[in-house]
């Protein structure tokens, strides 16, 4: 379609450069005097002296003047003449091929053009004079004759620092019988004596247009009306009605159109709110059985990276996963790095009822058994799955129908009719152009307004509510117990303090988190049951293989040859359950904190591979080679 689209630019710069042609002197610059004496005879014929004094560039070699012909019968008699500086003048020949000091003369549709050839110019300014006969540029009428003329064509090819026209009739007409009237650029018209009219202008830039006008009474000259009178008649009666018909239809076409587009909506479209103001009143708990993750699409009308972080935590939450974070330094003992672990050791895994919790846990633990895993060793896997999680949130709440289940289908559908009613507007608008230009250009306006409905109605498709009216009517549901989690502070954080592992992954899903955690902070909230390993898992301290169980068992990463023994014991009191006094979630909250933070970004950041990073076979479900001793299994 763009290829389409690059190959109209140039068609239109060669039809835009064809109508340039048409009106442009070649050589020109601009004309510093264009004068046009104009002599009407007894017998309706004009006699026509164009003096034209042009700046042309250097070394330019020719030079066209255009007359239009399409309110005229015919022109005859050219002579063209050249004033130099000196007052000397020099006739040009008319020939058939071009010569110094000749001219051509080519019949156009709708146009004379008239060609001019001269020795290359090195003069400041060149003047040329044109004189010809012109038969049948008179209009007839009863109550009285008119002459029109357009001096310099449709409009003015170069700038004109000024113009003179002057209208020469023949004897018996008084001034006060004469009327003068000029239509395009502004001009000084006056009548210095009887059977003369003078119109002047300065000015005028590239572009510009001018047609002056004169009506005298029937009878002073003889003749009768030309052929393209009628049809000149015709285009100046029906011009303005058709232009300004056009754009009342216009405006009409888009103030009706977009009232009926907004009729339906609301009639058909849109989700009438049918809950009191009561409803949206704080609740202290949730209103159903929603997960937080379908909960947060639900308020949010799409499935993101914080309602995915949700079902991680609510897996925790739920007892079908513990997370631990620590610390590690680096090698040099420069800087610090937060690791995240998660652990399958002793949990319910029956409890990941939801496929979406499935599909997550198969993504970090592999579907060949994997019980234990570092957050940086599946990011890659969790990230390329977080396509298809978002789907089946989506797919979970409009099974619940609190989704429109065809949505996109229905955007498609608006999208295909409004783009269809645009093109088809727009042909129909070229169709009338094509037809109706030689009245007004303006014919194509009710056709944009059409094209401007047919966008909108396709717009509206996207306007309607993905939730159904069930589906709105929970959502106000659910903004009563965001509501509650927002405005959670330390007081109410104390109160609801045991039930902070609950609540978290609502916080989370609903956006709230920063300000959730540190109000269960500022309440002294105990650190989650499933941020830790199991007691149960734990080794004996005065074991003597403990530290090669940490190191090699859960660390999965090469440590320094074995510390001294009361550096064991803050290893392995470390990895397992908080010491005494060190229960508080205040005391893990950096550490927490960084959780949430990688938690998101693994979700919505697409990671870098590292140099040491291999695909994770176990993860991905396929096959893998056997691994050394001490590495995952």
């Amino acid at each position: 379609m763009l290829n389409r689209i690059w190959i109209c630019f140039p068609l239109l710069a060669l039809l835009l450069l064809h109508s340039g042609s048409t009106a442009a002197q070649t050589g020109l610059v601009r004309w510093l005097r264009h004068d046009v004496n104009l002599t009407l005879q007894q017998n309706s014929g004009l006699a026509v002296e164009e003096i034209h004094q042009v700046a042309l560039v250097s070394n330019a070699t020719t030079f066209q003047r255009i007359i239009p012909t399409d309110r005229l019968n015919s022109i005859t008699n050219f002579r063209v003449l050249e004033i130099a500086a000196n007052g000397m003048r020099r006739d040009y020949r008319q020939t058939d091929t071009p010569a110094d000091y000749t001219f051509q003369l080519v019949s156009e549709p709708g146009q004379q053009v008239i060609e001019l050839y001269f020795p290359a110019n090195t003069a400041s300014s060149t003047t040329f004079v044109l004189q010809y006969f012109v038969d049948g540029a008179v209009r007839f009428y009863a109550e009285g004759d008119q002459l029109e003329w357009r001096p310099f064509g449709e409009a003015a090819p170069a700038p004109i620092d000024s113009t003179t026209i002057t209208v020469n009739l023949p004897g018996g007409v008084a001034k006060e019988q004469l009327v003068q009237s000029s239509r395009g650029f502004p001009t000084e018209a006056f009548i210095p004596e009887a059977n003369k009219a003078i119109f002047k202008a300065a000015g005028l830039g590239s572009g510009d247009s001018l047609e002056i006008s004169l009506s005298f009474p029937h009878g002073v000259i003889q003749g009768n009306p030309p052929p393209w009178q009628r049809e000149a008649d015709r285009l100046r009666f029906w011009s303005p009605i058709l232009g300004w018909g056009a754009v009342i239809l216009a405006l009409l076409v888009l103030l009706f159109g977009l009232l009926a587009l907004y009729g339906w909506w609301y009639l058909r479209l849109r989700v009438p709110s049918t809950l009191s103001k009561k409803l949206l009143r704080h609740s202290k708990s949730p209103p159903n059985d929603l997960s937080p993750a379908l909960a947060g699409v639900l308020l949010d009308g799409k499935a993101t990276a914080r309602h995915l972080m949700a079902i991680l935590l609510n897996l925790a939450a739920k007892g079908a996963l513990h997370i631990y974070g620590y610390e590690q330094k680096a090698e040099d003992g420069s800087a610090k790095t937060s690791q995240f672990i998660f652990d399958l050791y002793n949990v319910d895994q029956e409890k990941a009822t939801q496929p979406y919790e499935a599909m997550l846990y198969g993504k970090i633990f592999g579907y060949l058994g994997a019980s234990k895993r570092e957050l940086h060793q599946v990011r890659r896997t969790i990230y390329m799955a977080t396509p298809e999680l978002k789907n089946q949130l989506e797919a979970e709440i409009a099974k619940a129908g609190y989704f429109t289940e065809n949505s996109k289908a229905l955007h498609r559908q608006y999208a295909a009719f409004g783009g269809a009613g645009v093109i088809m507007s727009l042909v129909l608008g070229l169709v009338a152009v094509v037809l109706l230009a030689k009245f007004s250009y303006l014919v194509i306006a009710p056709f944009i307004s059409l094209a401007v409905v047919a966008a909108a109605f396709g717009a509206v498709g996207f306007a309607a509510p993905k939730r159904t009216k069930v589906g709105q009517k929970e959502v106000a549901r659910w903004q009563a117990f965001k509501q509650y989690l927002s405005k959670l502070d330390a007081a109410g954080a104390a109160a609801a303090k045991d039930n902070f592992i609950g609540l978290l992954s609502y916080a989370v899903a609903f956006g709230l988190e920063k300000r959730f955690v540190e109000a269960f902070i500022a309440a002294g909230a105990p650190v989650p049951t499933w941020w830790s390993i199991p007691e149960e898992k734990l080794p004996d301290v005065h074991h003597e293989k403990a530290y090669a169980w940490v190191s090699n068992s859960f660390m999965e990463a090469e440590l320094p040859a074995r510390p001294e023994k009361s550096r064991t014991k803050s290893v392995i009191r470390r990895l397992g359950t908080p010491k005494e006094g060190g229960n508080s979630l205040k005391d893990i909250q950096p550490v927490f904190t960084a959780f949430l933070a990688a938690g998101f970004e693994v979700f919505s950041k697409t990671p870098l591979l590292g140099e040491d990073e291999a695909p994770d076979f176990e993860a991905l479900g396929q096959p893998q080679t056997p691994t050394p001793e001490g590495q995952a299994k």
